[in-house]
């Protein structure tokens, strides 16, 4: 499936998608339909107060990746629907095809 990159979200929005008090940069989203979302957010200093150092290592940047999945209801409900709805207009294709041929080899008799 085709993947899609979601650039519409605000620096505020890592604190309710990543986790409470995260700083960012930016925030991008990935979503994979009928899988879920993968949020990226990445953050670089501006000034020297806010230092990333993880075990005695100074880096420039930091990137937290978070995977939420759709519920799995969601899922179904939308591959069920989608059934449904190729079914009905399969069905009135072969309708609408089988009335044109009938039609068209009863001009020529």
């Amino acid at each position: 499936l085709k993947e899609f990159l979601l650039n519409a979200l605000t620096f505020e929005d890592a604190q309710i998608f990543i986790r409470d008090q995260t700083k960012s940069t930016f925030l991008e989203e990935i979503v994979h339909p009928l899988r879920g979302s993968i949020y990226i957010n990445g953050f670089k200093p501006k000034d020297e107060t806010d230092p990333i150092i993880f075990e005695g290592k100074h880096f420039l940047h930091k990137v937290t990746v978070r995977h939420v999945p759709s519920l799995p209801v969601v899922r179904v409900s939308i591959i069920v629907l989608s059934l449904g709805l190729l079914f009905v207009l399969a069905g009135e294709l072969l309708n609408a095809t089988g009335r044109f041929f009938k039609d068209w080899f009863g001009k020529y008799k």
